[in-house]
């Protein structure tokens, strides 16, 4: 399966474009990361173009408390999981995902 790793350090939240890691074969899957506009949470936004379902995989330098499934206003959808700073997340094909993380 494809992994993009992607690491965040939380003590440059405003500068998450500079930190990402992604190899250049897999770039097209992230297409925001930024600070939550509701809270103090941040939001990744993934996209799969594939016709197929695709494993990502996505690591923090930090802990964070909680993981959601968010709408593209930030509107809660479910909790996802995660084990410690790693979340390994299947996105369905030709979709746009939003995930929250809660620090």
């Amino acid at each position: 399966s494809n992994f993009v790793f992607i690491l965040i350090s939380l003590s440059s939240l405003y500068k998450l474009h500079n930190l990402i890691i992604i190899p250049s074969s897999l770039s097209d899957f992230l297409i925001a990361l930024k600070k939550s506009e509701r809270d103090e949470g941040i939001i990744i936004r993934l996209c799969n173009l594939y016709s197929e379902d695709r494993e990502i995989k996505i690591k923090t330098k930090f802990d964070f408390k909680k993981l959601e499934e968010v709408k593209l206003n930030e509107e809660r959808v479910k909790d996802l999981n995660f084990e410690g700073r790693e979340i390994i997340i299947k996105i369905p094909k030709k979709t746009i995902m939003t995930l929250k993380l809660i620090i």
